[in-house]
């Protein structure tokens, strides 16, 4: 009896803390997943980067601190609801099909491409803010990871 009662006391502390782990999360840039690239392929990380988008053919993340580096954004694949929320924010206008920049901060799993352009693919999880930008999209505010 007390080899059951324990074993069941392991289990539930087991599955507690299954329960509450996290997957780890890297806050960097978007210029340091480009430099390390294969060594970055599949971290789930953190980034606050600059959303570009014209809604039909271009959609990119970039950061003024490395213009020439840019990652595509891949938002189909959570169901988390921010993503939701950043979608319709994204299509409120649809009659506005000119290029829109949005600042972002959000999570998600960075999938690197060898030598190709873009430099690799950030799956979005979360969204955590996003805010509109109007005007130059290297004048716009990334928040430093460090």
């Amino acid at each position: 009896m007390r080899i059951a009662a324990r074993r069941g006391l392991w289990l539930i502390f087991l599955v507690s803390s299954t329960a509450c782990a996290q997957t780890k999360e890297d806050h960097v840039s978007i210029c340091e997943l480009a430099n390390a690239g294969e060594q970055m392929n599949g971290s789930h990380v953190r980034v606050s980067v600059v959303y570009l988008t014209d809604l039909l053919e271009t959609s990119v993340l970039k950061d003024p601190r490395c213009p020439s580096v840019h990652v595509a954004p891949n938002w189909k694949t959570s169901k988390d609801p921010s993503l939701e929320m950043f979608d319709e924010a994204l299509y409120a206008r649809p009659d506005e099909l000119k290029l829109t920049t949005y600042s972002i901060d959000v999570s998600g799993t960075f999938v690197w491409r060898a030598s190709e352009n873009p430099q690799g693919t950030l799956n979005f999880e979360k969204v955590w803010s996003f805010e509109r930008v109007c005007g130059d999209w290297k004048k716009a505010a990334v928040r430093t990871t460090k």
